[in-house]
């Protein structure tokens, strides 16, 4: 079975098992929490970080919002944090 770009699903497999902390480049850890977090080049005090359960309160008024919600298919409206 291959990718789009030809190389093989094996080979790739093997790659992804293989990786070093090195290869996580562009992605840091943060020695505390030991959470992946990515740094950006231009604007280095800004990090992107995996989303928590707490950033959830946060985007109920944006998926909410009808400029934001007539571009997303599967979201609920009105969007809230009930499952």
């Amino acid at each position: 079975m291959k990718y789009k770009n030809g190389t093989l699903l094996t080979k790739r497999v093997k790659h992804i098992i293989t990786m070093t902390p090195n290869q996580l480049f562009p992605l840091e850890v943060d020695p505390h929490t030991q959470e992946p977090f990515l740094r950006l080049r231009k604007h280095k005090n800004i990090i992107i970080t995996p989303m928590r359960w707490e950033d959830a309160t946060h985007f109920v008024p944006i998926f909410n919002d009808p400029r934001v919600y007539k571009w997303l298919m599967r979201t609920p409206f009105p969007y809230t944090l009930s499952k």
